[in-house]
């Protein structure tokens, strides 16, 4: 099954606390589910509305990190531009 983390923002931003009557238990402002699509989808409706939490972001590298810093030499041992 599918899992998504929402983290918690705004005034309980990092609070542990368990929300709603359905126990959503979040600890240092993070809950992870797990459901079908179409679960992960309805609770996410449902916990922005009323919780103000939302999807964790997708943590990616860093732009320079991806770049690549060894100049490119042709054959003949010249630089040659990008």
């Amino acid at each position: 099954m599918p899992k998504m983390t929402f983290v918690l923002v705004g005034a309980l931003e990092n609070k542990t606390v368990s929300l709603g009557s359905q126990g959503f238990d979040f600890v240092d402002g993070e809950l992870e589910f797990e459901g079908s699509h179409e679960e992960i989808k309805s609770i996410a409706k449902f916990l922005k509305r009323n919780w103000q939490a939302v999807p964790k972001p997708i943590e990616t590298t860093k732009q320079t990190d991806k770049l690549d810093t060894k100049p490119k030499v042709n054959r003949d041992g010249a630089n040659r531009t990008r």
